[in-house]
């Protein structure tokens, strides 16, 4: 009986700590505007989502060298602000793109804003990809942005200091 509650006080502590990490690893994160390609989400066992494809994923854009695309390489991409503005509800933003890539782990300059990614395949791509893990945004069954597709929204993304993203919000665009 003893060592049940062991077990059950280090699933509770270790369930809390990850809970805890979740909710505060992209407090201080770094905000930043990704527009979003069109893709088509069909996936009715994992719930209601919107599937994103982003621009910053097409190795062809993200200065990242054709040939070392090997899939499951971790490469990291510089972010920087584009000129392209969009009109959402919040006002007009600014987009952001890739300024540099490299496979190698950053470090110094703070002000830089950069987010890993992973180099993957899939057979109806022409071309190898970079996934950052934020490709599907899930959805309430009553939320507006139910139907949104990818192309028609903007993904408001927080980059911790790990370099990893997190969607906080998707937004759609006012106009074009």
């Amino acid at each position: 009986m003893k060592a049940l509650r062991i077990i059950l006080g280090a699933h509770l502590i270790f369930f809390g700590a990850w809970g805890f990490y979740l909710l505060t690893s992209h407090q201080a994160g770094k905000y930043v505007w990704l527009e979003t390609m069109p893709v088509d989400p069909r996936d009715y066992i994992s719930g209601h989502y919107v599937a994103l494809n982003f621009k910053i994923a097409n190795v062809s854009t993200t200065k990242c060298s054709e040939s070392t695309a090997v899939p499951g390489t971790i490469a990291y991409v510089r972010l920087g602000e584009e000129d392209q503005t969009l009109s959402v509800p919040e006002g007009v933003i600014r987009t952001w793109g890739i300024v540099d890539c490299r496979f190698d782990r950053p470090t110094g300059n703070r002000d830089e804003t950069w987010m890993e990614g992973k180099f993957a395949n899939q057979p109806w791509r022409s071309s190898s990809f970079i996934q950052y893990g934020i490709e599907r945004f899930y959805v309430s069954e009553g939320s507006p942005l139910r139907n949104a597709r990818s192309g028609d929204v903007v993904a408001k993304v927080s980059i911790n200091k790990n370099f990893t993203p997190r969607i906080v919000d998707l937004v759609k665009i006012a106009k074009r």
